[in-house]
């Protein structure tokens, strides 16, 4: 499997109108963040079809494969240290580099248990906790936002 097929069925309620229309249908229903930002290029041409009223991210921010595994932690700083006033989703892959994960990825030349390793060694490094403080990050959760929504 390649990131780009990766790609097609993760993505695949944003495939075509109709289908985000499912997609927008059902977190307007259950009152959920749509999971998707204005920063990323497949999610761009769906704009014209989310309402004012819906709620999502300003930007989303996930390593891909041209990230090189010893620039890990500083991908993210600088994630971090450039991050702009609003909502900022960093999509993490979190587990351990263990037999388990590892059988569990086998197929992924991406996202595999290696990947997911240096997400919970970078997020989990007293570097990142600096980063956050230093920039004034206030970290949220789904449930806080959702929380949000409600009001």
């Amino acid at each position: 499997m390649n990131p780009t097929h990766l790609d097609a069925h993760m993505h695949s309620l944003y495939a075509t109108p109709e289908l985000f229309a499912v997609l927008r249908k059902v977190a307007r229903e259950y009152q959920l963040p749509i999971r998707m930002a204005r920063n990323e290029q497949v999610f761009r041409d769906l704009l014209p079809y989310v309402n004012a009223g819906d709620p999502f991210p300003d930007a989303i921010f996930s390593p891909l494969g041209d990230v090189q595994p010893a620039a890990w932690k500083e991908y993210y700083l600088n994630v971090v240290k450039n991050l702009q006033p609003g909502v900022t989703e960093l999509f993490v892959h979190l587990a351990h580099d263990d037999a388990e994960m590892r059988a569990v990825t086998v197929n992924f030349p991406v996202w595999d248990a290696a990947w997911r390793q240096r997400d919970v060694d970078v997020i989990s490094s007293p570097e990142f906790r600096k980063a956050l403080a230093d920039n004034h990050v206030i970290l949220s959760g789904w449930c806080q936002i959702q929380r949000l929504i409600r009001k």
